[in-house]
């Protein structure tokens, strides 16, 4: 018989903590997300790559929805093995792109290069204002926990959704992420700048409802594609 895995305190703590850190970074991003959209935006500019304009704020709201998945999938022990190369595979390329920041600012404030580097880097909206060099410290010490669960990850027992609560849940998040109005979606998208930020007086609420289903969906859609492959 099969000896059933028991998670180590210490790992349950070092999980939890690491799974609040993305909830926080999500929620903190889901307040505003126009203003993200924006500072994603100043990263293209940044970057040389503007035309990616009209993607900011759908790469915002994925952004968003990604970090409350893994969030929630790693909180509650959901496909530990999948979240965990996840949540490594997601902190790999924020890691080496807040390295290239700090680097990059560096350069321009003590040898007058001028990369364009953006100063704040928008990783907990507005609630936390981080330099590029303490984005970097600070994508340091959550890498240390992720690597820690990415290779302990198979000593943490993983919770198996039914067929009927995976149905379930797929059902309820695939009708909230068409209660989406096609209108309201063009007018965020075109919402990148100073002048269009008025939407978000109108739109909050709902906004922020729909956040919550496509959250749901996103979550059943990733346990769908990946139950087969977690066996």
């Amino acid at each position: 018989m099969k000896m059933k895995t028991k998670e180590k305190p210490w790992l349950i703590v070092l999980r939890i903590l690491l799974a609040a850190v993305f909830l926080f970074s999500g929620f903190t991003k889901a307040i505003d997300p126009i203003a993200f959209a924006i500072k994603i935006d100043e990263y293209f500019i940044s970057f040389g790559i503007g035309f990616f304009h009209p993607f900011s704020m759908f790469i915002a709201v994925m952004m968003i929805i990604l970090e409350f998945s893994l969030g929630f999938m790693l909180l509650f022990r959901i496909y530990v093995k999948f979240t965990s190369i996840m949540y490594l595979l997601f902190m790999l390329f924020f890691f080496f792109l807040t390295l290239w920041l700090a680097v990059a600012e560096y350069l321009e404030v003590n040898y007058g290069y001028n990369f364009g580097v953006v100063k704040d880097c928008g990783c907990f909206g507005k609630a936390i204002k981080l330099s590029n060099f303490d984005t970097f410290l600070k994508n340091v010490g959550i890498m240390i926990p992720t690597l820690i669960i990415f290779f302990k990850r198979k000593s943490i027992p993983e919770v198996r959704l039914t067929t009927f609560g995976r149905f379930s849940v797929i059902t309820v998040g695939w009708q909230g992420l068409n209660s989406i109005p096609i209108d309201t979606c063009r007018l965020l998208i075109s919402a990148i700048g100073k002048k269009e930020l008025i939407l978000w007086n109108s739109l909050s609420t709902n906004l922020l409802k729909k956040i919550s289903f496509l959250f749901i969906k996103t979550i059943l859609i990733v346990v769908k594609l990946f139950y087969p492959k977690m066996n």
